[in-house]
């Protein structure tokens, strides 16, 4: 179906606002452009095998000490990281050499805590690396990492563990443009679940801008108490048009078929808008009662898991 609803913003006095969490919509390779001091590691085999010849366009990083090494990235700032790529050893005249798994740590600035990049039951997480040696490989993290200091770990290898990594984080926010009454923007990265927004004269109003992504359809998923996933108490469209005050939306499909007690929305968009920032419009209507807890906007360019790149310049285009 694809129904179009008209709303007359103008009319409307203030905006009623939750909110959200930071929605990574592009990401950009982080190691290729650091400096030599930002990459250090546990042992070195030789001067040309150093920690800064991990970068793709180098050689590679191999260790001395094989068992237990590891290299690692000061990206000088807390950064969200999405997930690692890995190559081989970059030459062609000698044995062929990659990392075959490996495991990652991080910690944040200004703490000393390394901390075990687990899955989402808690268990450590074991990343798969080359399975040949020149095609990148890139493991999607399941959850963004907040991170400063980043080491990998090699645990099995061909012929050693000479590798070159890159690390992938976050260069593009979306964030929901939240106001009340008195138009205050809202926090907008630091929501959990005790942090849930309670409706306003029954009705709770989010004003999403400049979102962008490369597909043609996003999908959300919203999270709460006394939420009805229907036409009838929620408004969700994306904007395609404006006459005066009047703002013409797509409106988007939603559901709560998978029974865990949040509304799955689907929102469709015209080929024009694929690509271009577009607007995206929530609007919730229920009791006293009714409280909104997470809207979460799967806009990522690519889904969490392991993937073989076969062309890296698309790769990171898409990215």
């Amino acid at each position: 179906m694809n129904k179009v609803l008209l709303l007359f913003l103008c009319l409307m006095r203030g905006l009623i606002g939750v909110n959200t969490f930071c929605q990574c919509i592009g990401y950009e390779p982080l190691i290729i452009n650091a400096s030599d001091s930002q990459l250090s590691a546990s042992s070195k085999h030789s001067n040309k095998h150093a920690a800064p010849y991990s970068k793709w366009t180098e050689l590679g990083w191999a260790p001395n000490q094989r068992v237990g090494s590891w290299i690692e990235v000061d990206l000088l700032e807390n950064k969200l990281i999405g997930g690692i790529v890995t190559w081989g050893r970059g030459s062609n005249d000698t044995v062929p050499q990659w990392v075959k798994s490996f495991n990652v740590k991080y910690r944040v600035d200004g703490s000393n805590d390394w901390n075990n990049y687990t899955d989402t039951g808690g268990s450590l997480l074991t990343f798969i690396g080359n399975e040949e040696r020149y095609q990148p490989v890139v493991n999607d993290f399941e959850v963004s990492i907040v991170a400063r200091y980043i080491r990998l770990y090699p645990l099995s290898w061909n012929n050693g563990p000479t590798m070159r990594w890159e690390v992938l984080g976050c260069a593009q926010y979306a964030q929901s443009h939240v106001n009340r009454y008195l138009h205050q923007e809202a926090e907008t990265c630091a929501i959990t679940s005790e942090n849930c927004m309670l409706a306003t004269n029954n009705r709770i109003l989010l004003n999403y801008k400049g979102l962008i992504t490369q597909s043609n359809t996003t999908n959300l998923v919203l999270n709460g108490e006394s939420l009805s996933c229907n036409n009838n108490f929620m408004t969700i469209g994306v904007e395609i048009g404006m006459l005066g005050c009047a703002v013409e939306y797509n409106m988007c499909e939603m559901n709560d078929a998978n029974g865990d007690g949040k509304c799955h929305v689907l929102c469709e968009l015209k080929d024009w808008q694929v690509g271009q920032p577009f607007n995206l419009l929530l609007l919730i209507k229920g009791g006293s009662d009714m409280e909104l807890c997470a809207v979460e906007i799967d806009l990522r360019p690519w889904k969490p898991g392991r993937s073989v790149i076969r062309d890296w310049d698309y790769f990171l285009q898409n990215i």
